[in-house]
């Protein structure tokens, strides 16, 4: 396994987006000293320094388009442990309100969380009612600030990229925790760029031999498999600026996971799971100026038809492949996620791959779920 990457608050700092303003730039780094000064040369359990870790994590949180105050309060968030000395009355002298609240609310929800979850992988529970009551619990202890929840299942997250040289059994208590507790809460807030994250690397602690198994299989043919979806992107993107729109087409990496998942699903092999090959188109709309202008209405009425006529460039392209259409725009999840899903069939050479069709305003609400809509201005109230 490759060792996670040390991020240092001037790679944070320098990755703000232009919104963050020279304010928000100081409290952050305010953050920083003082999670700094309270770690000290402490190290977390996987050998990382404190403040490493927690910068990692807010780095993390940075991904997720969030508030100021979230950054900080990411920071923060380990502060209160008792290897810092730290009490609520010091964040409380240094820090706004909001942000003393994140972080007290985080470490009521790591006690809580931690204490449960250990419970119930000492006595290798898994049953679902079990683990929905902590869910449950979890989201009343975060008293309605969504904020919480997202920078633990980041720290989560960080803790199963640093889990390497842990002991076993603790690998599988944190792993349990992430694939059990916050996986399913990610789903359920559609926070995609996490849940993919913490489903894939618990899995890797939880069933060492299936997933390596997985994982040496697609490694085994990705250079022609990356030759295959690279044809096909340019290709695709081709037809669609013939067509006069403006899009980006990828290929998108399929997680182990998901790909386990439908295996055991479909009872079938690796060999006929047809998304193992999979582009992602993201459409911008055709008059950006216009589209801003328009309702919410009118601006899911503009994707919607723009999806659907990629969809067709899409199957005049390629030969769509029956019962593998799913149409989330007209029926979404449960959490709001929106786009198309096609699997096809290049009649030339035989390979099938599965292709995502979204707009640009779907996908940001894809991998970000509802911490695309959870904006704070620094007084805690929404924008």
């Amino acid at each position: 396994m490759t060792p996670p990457t040390k991020l240092s608050i001037s790679d944070l700092l320098a990755s703000l987006p232009s919104s963050f303003d020279d304010e928000a730039a100081k409290l952050i780094q305010k953050a920083y000293d003082f999670a700094r000064a309270a770690h000290g040369d402490q190290r977390h359990e996987s050998g990382k320094l404190y403040i490493d870790h927690v910068t990692a994590v807010a780095h993390t949180m940075l991904d997720l388009d969030v508030d100021t105050n979230t950054i900080a309060a990411s920071l923060l968030h380990e502060s209160l442990q008792p290897h810092t000395g730290k009490t609520e009355q010091d964040l409380k002298q240094q820090f706004n309100a909001e942000i003393v609240s994140l972080v007290v609310g985080l470490k009521n929800l790591y006690n809580y969380a931690t204490k449960e979850t250990y419970k119930q992988h000492q006595a290798q529970q898994t049953d679902t009612k079990s683990l929905e009551t902590i869910r449950r619990a979890v989201l009343s202890i975060i008293d309605g600030d969504i904020r919480v929840i997202l920078i633990r299942m980041a720290a989560c997250l960080q803790d199963l990229e640093e889990a390497e040289n842990l002991p076993p059994d603790r690998q599988l208590e944190i792993a349990s925790e992430g694939m059990n507790i916050y996986a399913p809460l990610a789903n359920r807030l559609g926070v995609w760029h996490l849940k993919w994250g913490l489903e894939d690397l618990s899995f890797r602690y939880l069933e060492p031999k299936i997933y390596r198994d997985i994982a040496d299989a697609l490694a085994s043919r990705r250079p022609q498999r990356t030759a295959k979806i690279e044809t096909a992107a340019r290709q695709l993107q081709k037809t669609i600026e013939e067509m006069g729109f403006e899009a980006l087409v990828t290929g998108r990496p399929k997680h182990i996971y998901s790909i386990y998942r439908k295996m055991e699903r479909k009872d079938t092999s690796l060999d006929n799971i047809y998304d193992i090959q999979a582009l992602r188109v993201i459409l911008e709309p055709r008059d950006p100026e216009a589209y801003e202008k328009k309702n919410t209405k009118q601006k899911d009425e503009e994707d919607r038809i723009l999806c659907y006529q990629v969809l067709g460039a899409v199957h005049s392209l390629w030969q769509p492949i029956p019962r593998e259409f799913d149409d989330y725009i007209a029926s979404p999840k449960p959490n709001g996620y929106k786009s198309l899903h096609t699997a096809v069939i290049d009649q030339e050479t035989g390979d099938t791959l599965e292709v995502q069709i979204r707009s640009v305003r779907m996908h940001n609400e894809a991998e970000k779920g509802v911490a695309s809509h959870w904006a704070y201005k620094e007084d805690g109230a929404e924008h």
